[in-house]
């Protein structure tokens, strides 16, 4: 079996590249909280990633920060 950083179950995790329940959703959500609707996505020079909505027309920076 191929194991990688997101099969931490010792079984298929996310290998099929489908979330079959909460506790795999969790191992891929990178953020959360935002109002409104995405519109675009955008890696920036500084490696941080920008969300553009349409909801209110607001930019956000999303940074990486550890558990």
């Amino acid at each position: 079996m191929n194991h990688n950083v997101l099969d931490k179950r010792g079984g298929k995790g996310l290998q099929d590249l489908v979330v079959d329940d909460k506790n795999e959703l969790e191992q891929v959500i990178f953020a959360k909280g935002f109002e409104g609707r995405i519109t675009d996505i955008e890696t920036g020079l500084d490696g941080n990633l920008y969300k553009l909505t349409y909801f209110d027309g607001s930019i956000y920076r999303i940074t990486h920060t550890e558990k």
